[in-house]
């Protein structure tokens, strides 16, 4: 019972995150989504160790685990869009990809960078450790 209320308020810090990423964006009357301005801030705040890891990180595994419920809807309701898919389908489908594209090769080398550093700052405190 313990581990359900500590995902349930991992889960509200990360929900109150995008909010605040929300109200930036309205705030500052931004053309961005402020979900994605939610994440920036996430990332601002772990990269300078305001926020932990282990503060969000089992909510954040149970949201990504349970992701695929929350896209059964828009699936269902795309079938409302018939003619829309007939006629500029291949437009849709050709931005899908690119836009998948584009996210894997962006985690992918944002992953990377992020482990040669850790392995350079591992590496770094060896040395200086043995001296």
């Amino acid at each position: 019972m313990r581990t359900i209320g500590r995902i349930a308020g991992q889960c509200l810090l990360l929900l109150a995150l995008n909010a605040a990423g929300t109200g930036i964006v309205r705030l500052l009357h931004w053309r961005v989504s402020g979900s994605m301005v939610g994440i920036v801030l996430t990332l601002i705040l772990l990269g300078t160790g305001l926020l932990k890891l282990k503060h969000i990180e089992q909510g954040a595994d149970w949201m990504l685990g349970t992701m695929l419920l929350f896209f059964i809807p828009s699936a269902v309701g795309i079938v409302q869009y018939g003619d829309l898919l007939m006629s500029d389908g291949w437009r849709l489908l050709a931005m899908i990809g690119l836009g998948t594209l584009v996210v894997m090769a962006g985690s992918g080398l944002l992953t990377d960078y992020m482990i040669r550093k850790r392995r350079g700052t591992e590496w770094e405190a060896e040395q200086h450790g043995s001296d």
